[in-house]
């Protein structure tokens, strides 16, 4: 794991453990995809719905999002993005 990617996870998890993290979104984008987009948990029930509905609602009021892009599925969790890796299923 990169220096850098690795210091980013452990300041994470720590703001995590004191209470001060609400929410981590790593936003993405490729050279060969239109805008913005995240890669998603895939999370049960109203976590779920939450995860997406969030996404949606950038989605609608940013012009350099496009939630069609986003993924939010086991596979999206089997890539090493940060917010699958500091909090796998």
């Amino acid at each position: 794991m990169q220096p850098t990617i690795f210091a980013t996870k452990k300041l994470v998890q720590q703001q995590h453990e004191y209470g001060n993290l609400k929410i981590y979104i790593d936003f993405h984008a490729h050279a060969g995809k239109r805008g913005s987009f995240i890669f998603g948990n895939s999370l049960q029930g109203a976590e779920q719905v939450e995860n997406v509905i969030f996404a949606k609602l950038v989605s609608m009021n940013s012009i350099n999002f496009d939630f069609a892009e986003c993924t939010f599925s086991e596979y999206s969790m089997s890539v090493k993005v940060l917010p699958c890796s500091v909090y796998p299923r």
